[in-house]
């Protein structure tokens, strides 16, 4: 795969809609990127998206039938989740 050069560190939102997103999203280097949404396709590439995400700092905070939207720990949107919550 080819190396791309980001002219940003730092994202407010990912969103994933393709084959491979999890090879993609493996292969991405230590961006900071606020929320992530991918669109999973079965049970075993949800449950691995969610397990890979965890172990990178993110949170699994929404689900639809097919989208799964998550936010990063040090986020501006969790901290403020987190606010919300309590």
């Amino acid at each position: 795969m080819e190396e791309i050069n980001y002219k940003y560190d730092r994202f407010q939102l990912l969103t994933f809609n393709v084959p491979n997103q999890l090879e993609i999203l493996k292969s991405l280097p230590e961006l900071d990127i606020d929320v992530i949404e991918i669109k999973t396709r079965d049970k075993e590439e949800r449950d691995i998206t969610i397990f890979f995400l965890n172990h990178k700092g993110y949170k699994l905070v929404g689900k639809t039938i097919k989208s799964l939207i998550f936010l990063h720990h040090r986020s501006f949107f969790m901290e403020h989740l987190e606010k919300f919550k309590s």
